[in-house]
């Protein structure tokens, strides 16, 4: 469980108990925040927004060298000296971590561990916890502080102290399931004077054996990374044409941000070579995807005896992929 993932997904505030994921929409690309824990420093970055789907750049550095370092200026140069640096895509509508990549290994990350964990915490609520609340079960004033003033916890903007920073604050029980966070109540600061910043700058969970802290040691906004895009992985097929009952079926393995696909078959038998947009129906299970094609539509388009070449296309990300297996139609019924 990446602890930098819970801090974000909670970076939301109303006056009112709401899901998680209702402000979402309302944060601004590239906003960030850096955080401090385990001896780790991490830089968490709203990299860009695509209509339902978010998408973040985590970056982390050890502690011991991460003194004195401008994290923008440090981010937007190449973020050298990280140990980890990757992105994270998160779909609002489905609730599921939809794709991860790591830069400094070069490769797309399991997403089962993030996905299994968002579930639970785009359900969470959050519910405001009233100053008068707060001076009754925060700590007490250090002496010479007034005392009616709750506590909070420092904040730094743009490399910068905020004088006297104020705060809306949240509380929230974790479900019972069979996380380490089971059942355990938390409390979470966001900056009362930028209602559109989505992060929190203190988060602590701190009940039992568990004891969970973690700050801010800076933030901003208009960040602009030194990585250009998301990576995205290509579908692939994982059988040639299948004949099912009156249809005849495709498979492939599809990550989800493919939309609106497209099916194209390729006369290769003589030129010229005719290609022919192919009507269908789709079956989806996660990443699975299962193509079906009438066998009327079939002996309609196609000729018998003749050799084609499927091609799967969809406007997202401009992807195309040909299939390394050929079909040699023949009119059954």
């Amino acid at each position: 469980m990446r602890a930098l993932f819970i801090f974000f997904i909670f970076a939301m505030h109303s006056l009112f108990a709401f899901s998680l994921k209702d402000k979402f929409f309302e944060a601004e690309e590239g906003t960030y925040i850096v955080t401090e824990q385990n001896q780790m420093i991490s830089l968490l970055h709203l990299h860009s927004k695509e209509e339902n789907r978010l998408i973040f750049e985590e970056i982390s550095i050890p502690h011991h060298k991460g003194k004195n370092l401008k994290w923008k200026e440090w981010a937007e140069k190449g973020a050298p000296g990280c140990t980890s640096w990757i992105f994270y895509e998160v779909d609002l509508e489905s609730e599921k971590v939809t794709e991860c990549y790591s830069f400094i290994r070069k490769a797309f990350l399991s997403t089962e561990e993030m996905s299994a964990f968002l579930v639970p915490l785009m359900t969470l609520h959050l519910n405001y916890l009233s100053e008068e609340k707060r001076l009754q079960t925060g700590p007490a004033a250090k002496p010479g502080q007034v005392g009616n003033r709750p506590w909070g916890p420092p904040q730094f903007f743009e490399g910068k102290k905020v004088i006297e920073p104020s705060y809306d604050v949240y509380t929230a029980k974790w479900p019972v399931d069979k996380s380490e966070l089971s059942g355990k109540p938390i409390v979470l600061y966001f900056d009362k004077e930028r209602k559109t910043f989505p992060f929190p700058y203190w988060m602590q969970v701190r009940e039992g054996a568990i004891k969970f802290k973690m700050r801010a040691l800076d933030s901003g906004s208009d960040l602009k990374s030194f990585q250009d895009k998301m990576p995205r992985r290509a579908p692939a097929f994982t059988s040639g044409v299948q004949k099912e009952g009156h249809h005849l079926t495709l498979m492939l393995n599809c990550p989800t941000y493919y939309k609106e696909l497209k099916i194209y078959a390729v006369d290769m038998t003589q030129p010229p070579h005719i290609t022919h947009l192919v009507p269908f129906s789709e079956v989806r299970s996660g990443e699975s995807v299962t193509l079906l094609i009438d066998q009327k539509i079939a002996n309609e388009q196609f000729t018998p005896g003749h050799e084609y070449v499927w091609i799967i296309a969809s406007e997202s990300y401009k992807m195309a992929l040909e299939s390394p297996f050929r079909m040699v139609h023949s009119a059954d019924k």
